[in-house]
């Protein structure tokens, strides 16, 4: 499941799947967009969001750390991704073969409810992201999880340093920095 960046249609990540996906027949993409609504880094115009930032900078070495997250809106995006982990699951798809993923924003969701997901999933990418500061402690089913994180040195966004996951027994982090 690969998750859009703020302002991207799943479309953008189809033309992707299908460059990735040539020698792969046994892969199936499951690609949800944000919904519209007001992002105050925009000046509260309306846009597609998983949660709303007030800023688009994630740095971590400004003091203090500009981490943009929305706690209100933030559980609300990982309990929609949760809800179709669950209808894959009943669909008779096996957890352990479900990988979540995403780009930007997409991905600091994507990265949130794979540690939080009540099934043992496979693993988590994130691409040019980070790991919201206001994620709870994982759950156990996911304890040990793999995660990919890709992220490129010269992102004046995101930089790789805020992208960087917290120390814990209850992920292995894999970086890879171009």
């Amino acid at each position: 499941m690969a998750l859009c960046k703020r302002q991207e249609t799943a479309s953008d990540w189809y033309e992707m799947s299908d460059v990735i996906g040539v020698n792969t027949p046994h892969v199936s993409w499951t690609i949800p967009e944000a919904e519209e609504r007001e992002v105050a880094a925009l000046g509260s115009a309306k846009g597609t969001a998983w949660f709303d930032m007030p800023s688009l900078r994630v740095h971590a070495d400004e003091e203090p750390p500009a981490r943009p997250e929305d706690r209100k809106g933030l559980p609300g995006a990982v309990s929609s991704v949760h809800r179709m982990v669950e209808e894959l699951v009943a669909s008779g798809l096996p957890s352990s073969r479900i990988v979540l993923g995403g780009f930007g924003q997409g991905g600091a969701v994507a990265l949130v409810a794979a540690l939080q997901c009540p099934y043992k999933l496979g693993g988590v990418a994130s691409l040019s992201s980070w790991l919201p500061t206001c994620c709870p402690n994982p759950h156990r089913a996911n304890k040990g999880i793999e995660v990919l994180l890709l992220h490129g040195q010269n992102d004046d966004q995101i930089t790789p340093a805020a992208a960087e996951a917290p120390s814990t027994p209850t992920m292995v982090v894999e970086h890879i920095v171009d």
